[in-house]
């Protein structure tokens, strides 16, 4: 009798597998929900600082699905090629923490390439940032902001430089320098040799 009595038991028991993937799928809900109340808690932060800072409009953009307004001036595009060491959004804001605040990393990653949107609390902090290229020798990142800021003091000619400057930093002539740099690290290691 012990015998069927344990098969009994045995099939109405839950599936073990049936119930880790009930507790993981519990587990994202969770996770999910704790993300969405951070982020309407960073977006009301902002919207109050915003508000107190004097209480000027200043044009906002949803970024990176979210649905708080950010500010364009205080977000800066991150990229890197992925060469060895990857950047992690803890690594990032490490790095950036150096010139202010990080409110927010957000990374996207692709095959070749990563680059990821950072926050800075201020926009003092994120104009600190611009146009860096460090991080770690063998993988630098470039940082750019994501709107560029119009000078409107500054004569024509000045501010052609300065766009050629940063063009120089993202176009194909700065895949070209890249290359260059590339191609003669291995002579340079075989000159040592």
């Amino acid at each position: 009798m012990s015998d069927l009595e344990e098969r009994e038991r045995a099939a109405f028991a839950p599936d073990p597998s049936v119930k880790a993937r009930e507790e993981e799928e519990r587990k994202l809900k969770e996770y999910v929900q704790q993300c969405l109340q951070t982020r309407n808690r960073l977006a009301q932060s902002l919207l109050r600082d915003t508000k107190q800072s004097g209480g000027e409009r200043r044009e906002t953009k949803q970024i990176g699905g979210c649905g708080a307004g950010l500010d364009k001036d205080k977000v800066l595009k991150v990229s890197w090629e992925k060469v060895g060491e990857d950047y992690t959004a803890e690594r990032l804001r490490e790095l950036f923490s150096e010139f202010g605040v990080v409110s927010d990393v957000d990374i996207k990653s692709f095959k070749k390439k990563g680059s990821a949107l950072v926050v800075m609390a201020t926009k003092d902090a994120a104009v600190a940032a611009t146009g860096s290229v460090c991080g770690s020798l063998s993988n630098p990142r470039l940082v750019l902001p994501i709107q560029l800021a119009v000078a409107t003091e500054f004569p024509s000619a000045q501010r052609s430089a300065e766009t050629n400057h940063i063009n120089n930093l993202v176009g194909p002539s700065y895949q070209a320098c890249e290359d260059s740099v590339l191609q003669k690290i291995p002579m340079a290691a075989k000159r040592k040799k």
